[in-house]
């Protein structure tokens, strides 16, 4: 869909995952002011996540108030404190908080947001409902070289691996996207908000994007994945996740790949191009192979 100024929008919304990148990213930066936290998170699937993803960190459910939680209040409030996610359209005039961030894979009628809660600070929000809508309108579909969606994910992984430098970064993509499929399997098959698919470039994590592939996306991932991920997730792990869990959590992420990620691909490509007919699954399942995605938190 395109608007008078011949600027594109898209509107891929995608709460769940948007959400879990937006934790992710603020766990990753405050890693050290959490090391010795309770940190609380409601939702179940959430918390098994991150338990993997952050071994040494300790998630939990609400049962009582402590001077130890730290309170992570997504899209309803446990307690008014620390992080809270939320739509910005439940707000009126101001915000407590110094600074607000725009969740990744956003409805643009509805924007989501995540904010350190702080009754000191009333930030204004007239002129952020105005930038989020016009950023919406155009400068979202086309965000150095990609979709602004895809760019934040990026960046959060290439931190993570940064700080882990031990995962490889497919590993860590098909864990991601394994984990949201089996998980949110609704979100994922019920996506009626998409106005449109743009084309969009998934650049090769170290180097820019030097030529277009010239095949169809299933030929794509035909070379580059040498079995289909269900094959591959049964070589990482050796039981569904869910009933794994438990003894994946007591160490680290990279203990549960027995071969370097590499080995499961024959070539590596610089970059893939879907066109605006591919549906969301073409796109979960290229996600699910050797391409860069997300970054920076506006």
């Amino acid at each position: 869909m395109q608007n008078n100024t011949n600027c594109r929008i898209i509107n891929i919304v995608w709460i769940e995952r948007g959400i879990l990148f937006a934790i992710f990213a603020y766990i990753l930066k405050n890693y050290d002011k959490l090391i010795d936290k309770k940190i609380i998170i409601d939702s179940k699937n959430y918390r098994k996540f991150f338990s993997i993803i952050f071994p040494k960190l300790k998630f939990k459910k609400y049962k009582h108030d402590n001077i130890d939680n730290f309170y992570f209040n997504i899209r309803r409030i446990i307690k008014k404190q620390d992080v809270i996610i939320d739509y910005i359209s439940n707000y009126k005039k101001y915000i407590n908080t110094k600074k607000i961030k725009l969740i990744p894979w956003y409805d643009l009628n509805d924007p989501l947001i995540l904010y350190k809660y702080n009754e000191n600070k009333k930030l204004k929000i007239k002129k952020y409902i105005l930038f989020f809508k016009k950023f919406s309108s155009c400068r979202r579909a086309d965000y150095n070289g990609t979709i602004w969606d895809s760019y934040i994910e990026n960046k959060i992984m290439l931190s993570y691996i940064k700080k882990y430098p031990n995962i490889k970064f497919n590993f860590l993509l098909n864990f991601i996207n394994t984990f949201i499929k089996s998980n949110y399997t609704n979100t994922t098959n019920n996506i009626n908000h998409i106005r449109e698919f743009p084309k969009i470039y998934y650049q090769q994590v170290e180097k820019q994007v030097e030529k277009i592939v010239e095949k169809p996306v299933e030929k794509i991932v035909e070379r580059i994945v040498e079995k289909p991920i269900e094959k591959i997730v049964e070589r990482i792990v050796e039981k569904p996740i869910e009933k794994t869990v438990e003894k994946i959590v007591e160490k680290p992420i990279e203990k549960y790949y027995e071969k370097p990620i590499e080995k499961y691909y024959e070539k590596d490509y610089t970059s893939v191009e879907i066109d605006n007919e591919n549906n969301i699954n073409e796109l979960i399942n290229l996600l699910n192979n050797k391409i860069s995605l997300i970054n920076d938190l506006i």
